[in-house]
């Protein structure tokens, strides 16, 4: 009977300290690293965590969508602040919009990941063609979300600064 109940409450603390995956049908993301390639073209890549309660987090491949979106930070010497690259975009017809700097792709499904309406979550590699919005601007940071296919967006996240000579 001793052994019994020894069992009972090893398996007990044992299951009782695995994490469940979450059933929230909002995504959540966590920044892990940020990485810039040595390069004629500035490249670089981020690694996040993610997690989504209904699987619906990336684009799908026969319709991809912009999913993934981040802000650019740079350090300003006058205010000692971080504040929004702002940029000026002039379409064809003339007309023009001036807008925040932002990186926008979209993250497509794994192709060994079944989405069957069920929670995952994983470490997602995005690699960027352009991390910075002119070579002039050497200490930045980042903030950025995930939107599901539902139109949840994420916890917005913050990286640490970053100086580039």
């Amino acid at each position: 009977m001793k052994y019994l109940f020894v069992s009972y409450f090893s398996l007990l603390l044992l299951t009782g300290c695995v994490k469940r995956p979450s059933k929230d049908p909002v995504p959540s993301i966590e920044f892990i690293d940020f990485k810039t390639e040595n390069s004629s073209i500035a490249k670089a890549s981020f690694l996040l965590e993610y997690q989504d309660g209904d699987g619906n987090l990336f684009s799908p491949e026969e319709n991809p969508t912009p999913n993934f979106i981040c802000s650019f930070f740079y350090y300003n010497k006058l205010t000692g602040n971080f504040d929004p690259f702002i940029t000026k975009v002039i379409f064809p017809d003339g007309s023009s919009l001036t807008d925040t700097f932002r990186i926008t792709t979209s993250v497509r499904n794994p192709k060994d990941l079944d989405l069957s309406k069920k929670p995952i979550k994983g470490s997602i590699y995005i690699p960027l063609t352009q991390f910075r919005s002119s070579d002039t601007i050497k200490i930045f940071k980042y903030k950025m979300f995930m939107v599901d296919r539902a139109g949840n967006k994420s916890n917005i996240i913050t990286t640490p600064s970053y100086t580039i000579n």
